[in-house]
Parts: structure tokens; C-alpha cells; sequence
């Protein structure tokens, strides 16, 4: 072997090298930009499910406070109502704890929407979210 020839085989061998490894480096760079990628991805889902789960928290606690506002409303009304001459139904007469459920589930969603308008109004507000205002007059009565 000449060294001309012996020259141009380690020539030949490094380009070779180097070609598998700069095929490898954009290999690995396409590796990493899909998991960068995947890893956006997860931290928009991962902050997209914990915004969720505020709002969630947020309506139970909205739940806790519309359903205390029911309650008080139910056993208002039901104390008061003789002193203004009126009968109840006999069903609803009851305790908070032995209303029919579907009558407590009623209930607390008026207190709920009662309770959105009010904070909205306090807030300045004069819009409701439409699903709170579902059921209501156009003049929101």
C-alpha cells in the first residue's frame, strides 16, 4: 500500500465517521425536539388540568355557600310563612335533611344563580354567565 492510497483510506474512513455521527447528532437533536415538544405539551395539559381543578374548588366552594343560602332560605320560609297566613306543601314542610332531594337540588341551584347575580352586581358587574341565567325573565327577574 502506498501512502497516497493509505492517505485516502483514512481520508475516506474519518468522512465516513463523520457522516454516522453528524447523522447520530441530528438523531439525537430530533429525539430532543419531540421530547421538548412532549414536555410543552404536558406542562400546557398539566396547567390546563390544575386551572380546572381551581375552578372546580372554586364551585364547590360556591356549592357549600349556595347550598347554606338554600338551607337558610328553606327554613325561613317555612317559619315565616304562617305569620303571612300561608300553608307550605306538606312535602317541603320538613327539616332541610328530610326534603326530597330533587326539591334540595332546585333550591340550591336558584341560591346559586341568586347568589352569581348578587356578586356580580356587587362586583360592578352587569353581566351573568349565561348558564346562571338560564330560566330567568329578559329584564333578569
Amino acid at each position: 500500500m502506498t501512502p497516497k492510497s493509505n492517505e485516502a483510506t483514512t481520508t475516506a474512513a474519518w468522512i465516513e465517521e463523520r457522516n454516522r455521527l453528524k447523522a447520530a447528532v441530528q438523531r439525537v437533536e430530533k429525539e430532543r425536539d419531540a421530547y421538548c415538544a412532549m414536555t410543552d405539551e404536558a406542562r400546557t395539559e398539566r396547567d390546563e388540568a390544575e386551572a380546572e381543578l381551581a375552578e372546580t374548588r372554586e364551585a364547590l366552594k360556591d356549592y357549600g355557600n349556595a347550598e347554606q343560602l338554600a338551607r337558610s332560605f328553606h327554613e325561613l320560609y317555612e317559619a315565616l310563612a304562617p305569620e303571612f297566613g300561608y300553608e307550605t306543601r306538606k312535602e317541603s314542610a320538613v327539616h332541610w335533611d328530610d326534603l326530597p332531594q330533587n326539591n334540595k337540588t332546585l333550591m340550591v341551584a336558584v341560591a346559586s344563580r341568586i347568589a352569581h347575580k348578587a356578586n356580580a352586581f356587587l362586583a360592578g358587574r352587569s353581566t351573568v354567565p349565561p348558564l346562571l341565567t338560564k330560566g330567568l325573565r329578559e329584564d333578569g327577574q
